[in-house]
């Protein structure tokens, strides 16, 4: 499938400038970093050929290696290096401090704050979260690492 082929309303790039980055799906997305297919192949079979490696999809991307994905048919080492760029930024951006000081009033407070950065590591990190005596967060420290499953 040919993406000129497409509607215009059904385009990747129109569809974003016209309805927001929310209205697009995952493969959608995922063709705006790859920028081209592959022979016989569109941007967006490309995309969902990705995302289909794997149950874990975009999970699964973000732990392949530069290697790994530039091996993949239709990838090689560009396109591989700009996927791999697109979801260190977002990585980098889900756990960046908000610029609005933290207050903590619940576990789910704490939950929301750390799940999306820790969900990236590979061994067991003990942090302690520091709160002034309003619960406002003064910092998080981590103090040890550990392995796959303990940490001391």
């Amino acid at each position: 499938m040919n993406l000129r082929k497409l509607p215009e309303t059904e385009r990747p790039r129109e569809k974003l400038a016209r309805w927001g980055r929310e209205q697009l799906s995952n493969s959608e997305l995922l063709a705006l970093i790859l920028c081209t297919g592959a022979r016989g192949e569109s941007v967006l079979d490309l995309a969902e050929r990705l995302l289909a490696l794997d149950p874990g999809g975009l999970l699964h991307l973000e732990s392949a290696s530069l290697e790994e994905l530039a091996k993949i048919r239709g990838m090689g080492p560009a396109k591989a290096s700009r996927l791999v760029a697109a979801l260190e930024l977002g990585k980098r951006l889900a756990s960046q401090p908000r610029k609005i000081r933290e207050r903590i009033a619940s576990t789910q407070d704490v939950a929301r704050m750390f799940m999306e950065p820790m969900r990236y590591h590979k061994k067991e990190h003990f942090t302690v979260l520091l709160l002034d005596a309003k619960g406002g967060v003064l910092a998080s420290e981590t103090v040890a690492v550990g392995d796959l499953s303990s940490s001391i």
